[in-house]
């Protein structure tokens, strides 16, 4: 076996490892979720705030809370943002959503989890999937939808997760992505 085809194999062996804690965690939270039958769902606006930061010209973008559910294993609140479209000509993007994470950390607490998309369709599929655990994309074009739209992620003070503070870059794609692969990344993130 030539060495290209064998970190072939232990990328994919990786990517199908994480892809697999994902959906065991969301497996775990399905059952919780049914068991406790604890459901809140309503509609946030926030407006975009000004945070003193290092550099004073330092603006939050602007984002809109759309749905707020608490379905967590460990009573956290799952909230769904929408927010502008990201310009994928460099990594700036990120910048921006560790500030709204940070700006969300400090007004609803450390025990969240977030899901930004650009899109609101990319957003719908995404609620319909994990917030009313209605099943996966039906079609290509909504899987391809999700693999450019579906941001990031974050889990904060999920003891069960990859860490326990959790930020996924574009977690509906994989690095093999023509147009968002490059960014596709997992990280430890802990808010200020």
């Amino acid at each position: 076996m030539n060495l290209f085809k064998l970190v072939g194999f232990f990328s994919f062996v990786f990517l199908f490892t994480v892809l697999l804690i994902f959906t065991l965690n969301t497996i775990s939270k399905a059952k919780v979720f049914k068991k406790d039958k604890i459901v809140t769902v309503k509609e946030t606006k926030i407006n975009p705030t000004k945070q003193p930061t290092k550099e004073p010209d330092n603006k939050i973008p602007e984002y809109k809370i759309l749905y707020e559910i608490t379905k967590r294993y460990d009573g956290g609140i799952d909230y769904y943002v929408l927010i502008n479209k990201v310009d994928l000509k460099n990594s700036a993007f990120k910048k921006d959503i560790k500030s709204m994470i940070d700006e969300l950390v400090e007004k609803k607490g450390t025990k969240i989890s977030i899901e930004f998309h650009d899109n609101k369709r990319s957003l719908e599929i995404s609620y319909r999937k994990f917030g009313e655990m209605k099943g996966l994309p039906k079609t290509d074009e909504e899987k391809k939808i999700i693999e450019r739209s579906f941001v990031a992620s974050y889990s904060g003070d999920m003891e069960v997760g990859i860490f326990l503070n959790t930020l996924m870059y574009f977690p509906g794609a994989f690095k093999t992505s023509s147009e968002v692969g490059k960014y596709v990344e997992i990280i430890s993130y802990n808010p200020r």
